[in-house]
């Protein structure tokens, strides 16, 4: 699952370059195919992967692991525009 989830994150990537390369009639057909793998890979990650982590590690290691990504990502996961989401 993990090889899986890891493709997929290349292919988004890739997807991503090619988006903002693409013309006009390219962005619809394009948006379509980064939302149906972005919105599986998701489901695969909530579903799948998340509950094993959880069952598989202690509530200190999770501690751990949740402040390193923090220490690694920062706030980029905040939305910039969160008045949008409402």
């Amino acid at each position: 699952m993990v090889d899986q989830l890891v493709d997929e994150h290349r292919k988004l990537e890739r997807l991503v370059q090619r988006l903002g390369k693409a013309r006009d009639p390219q962005l619809a057909p394009l948006l379509r195919e980064f939302a149906d793998l972005l919105e599986a890979h998701i489901r695969t990650e909530e579903r799948a992967l998340f509950p094993r982590y959880e069952q598989g590690v202690s509530s200190d290691l999770a501690r751990q692991v949740g402040l390193r990504v923090l220490e690694l990502v920062g706030t980029a996961m905040k939305p910039k525009r969160p008045e949008l989401l409402e």
